[in-house]
This record gives structure tokens, C-alpha cells and sequence, in this order.
């Protein structure tokens, strides 16, 4: 649809009187240099959206593609330009702040036919956008809701296993550093939608955690990431637990670093 390009592109005002609504539109762009701007634009899409990924079947997999292209292609730059808002920014110069990452995440995904929309409220994690205006995501997969924050998972991760923090979140897990009118949008309730549900990198107890750990040490994995969903998941108990495993698995020649997102839940392990 072109038409969800010129969003980017031009700034309305508006104004009532005697019952009549007025709108003035401005374009930033003239409508020549607007039609280059979206023949760019469809060329990056189409490598991004191939025909292999149409032919997913499910449509998880088809949001996993464009929530891995952006959180590893896009940089979070703050430069004060107009692009950085837009999908332009994301999407020809690989740099944008969250309205851009978010604006480019719907982009790609009604390509898809995912329904998406765009979510402005407010985020704090003690980095970007802390305390400010923050814009991310829900989408709907099959007949549920999901928040995805593209730009945080960007932005905090430490490697390519750390990216999916904030892919397919339940309103009880963003609401503990995103805030928006919930009144106004879709309820967001199923964990089953979560990345480390779809993919099954999730632990309850500590012997399914050893026995992942194990797995991943088997696999010659250097970094994986896995998510704690039983009730001790403060941190200091969860890295007590992981030192203790990787003790009793001693894997030879090897010495490690952990990182833990005790709101998410999630433990990053490195072998070095």
C-alpha cells in the first residue's frame, strides 16, 4: 500500500469551525522525490520480505524475519534529523530512534498480513528514551495479542542470542517498564506467544536448567540466552544456580560470563 509511505512524508493540521473539519496538509518532499523515496523503499522490502518468507506457514515465523532484520540491521542513532523518525530512517539508512524501528516493524509486517499496530506511551530502562515518549508494537497472531519493543531489543543486546527480550510480551511483562491507555488497545494475556515460549528456550526447574545448559555446551554453542519462568528468579539466585551447573559440567578449556534480565527473566551465557 504507497500510501502507507507518505505518512512519513508530510505533516496535517487541522481545525473546526461552524461544524466543518479542516485539514492542511504539507509535504516535507516534493511528489518526485517522494516516488524515488518508495521506489528505494520497495526494493529494500522485497529483499527483506522474499518470496521463501510468503511461503512460511505460520505467521510467527514470518514476524521472527522482520523482528531479527531490524534488531540487527537498524542502530539506535538520536541525531536530531527528521529520517530518524520515519521508516526511511530505518529502513534506507539503518539508523532511527523507536518511531522509526516501530513505523518499519508495521511496514514489514502488513506486507506479511500481520495485523500491527503502532503504540506511543512511555518507557524507562535506565538508557534510551528513559522517562520520555517511547513508540513500540502490538501484534496480533492468530486470534491474540502480543507487545514487541524492536528498538529495546536492539539497543540491549549484548549478541545475536539476546535479542528477543521484548519480542511477543504479555501486558502484565512490558507493564513493568512501559507504560500506555491500555483502555484504548487490544489486551495482550498470552505468554504462549512469547519468543522463549514459541521456541522452547524457557526453564522451570533446576534440573530442566542443567539439562538445557547442557544441551547448548553439547552443541558447541559459545552464547545462548534461556528464560527463567519458575518462582526463584531474582538474581542473585538464578546466577548462583547457573555457576553451580556450569561447575558440575566443568566444560574443558572454557570460562564464562553471565548476563541476567531479572524483568524479563532471561540469562544470557557466553563460553569463552
Amino acid at each position: 500500500n504507497p500510501g502507507l509511505f507518505y505518512l512519513d512524508f508530510f505533516f496535517f493540521f487541522y481545525s473546526l469551525r461552524n461544524g466543518l473539519l479542516r485539514i492542511d496538509m504539507k509535504f516535507v518532499f516534493p511528489r518526485k522525490a517522494i516516488l524515488q523515496i518508495e521506489e528505494k523503499l520497495n526494493k529494500v522490502i522485497q529483499k527483506v520480505i522474499t518470496k521463501e518468507v510468503l511461503a512460511l506457514k505460520d505467521q510467527f515465523s514470518k514476524e521472527l524475519v522482520i523482528h531479527d532484520y531490524l534488531a540487527k540491521k537498524v542502530k539506535y542513532v538520536s541525531d536530531g534529523s527528521f529520517s530518524q523518525y520515519t521508516i526511511v530512517g530505518a529502513l534506507l539508512k539503518n539508523k532511527a530512534v523507536c518511531d522509526g524501528y516501530a513505523k518499519a516493524f508495521k511496514l514489514l509486517c502488513d506486507k506479511v498480513e500481520i495485523p500491527c499496530i503502532l503504540i506511543h506511551g512511555e518507557a524507562d530502562n535506565g538508557a534510551i528514551d528513559s522517562g520520555n515518549g517511547h513508540a513500540w508494537n502490538i501484534v496480533k497472531l492468530g486470534k491474540k495479542h502480543a507487545h514487541v519493543d524492536v528498538t529495546w531489543d536492539s539497543t540491549g543486546s549484548i549478541n545475536d542470542a539476546s535479542i528477543y527480550s521484548h519480542l511477543n510480551l504479555t501486558d502484565s511483562q512490558i507493564k513493568k517498564d512501559h507504560t500506555w491507555n491500555d483502555k484504548l488497545l487490544p489486551k495482550c494475556e498470552a505468554d504462549e506467544l512469547n519468543y522463549y515460549s514459541q521456541i522452547g528456550e524457557s526453564v522451570v526447574s533446576a534440573k530442566q536448567y542443567k539439562e538445557f545448559i547442557k544441551s547448548q555446551i553439547d552443541q558447541h554453542k559459545k552464547v545462548f540466552s534461556v528464560r527463567v519462568v519458575g518462582k526463584e528468579k531474582n538474581q542473585e539466585t538464578v546466577m548462583n544456580v547457573t555457576r553451580k551447573i556450569l561447575g558440575q559440567l566443568r566444560p574443558f578449556g572454557y570460562s564464562y560470563s553471565l548476563t541476567y534480565n531479572k524483568k524479563r527473566g532471561i540469562i544470557t551465557i557466553e563460553m569463552k
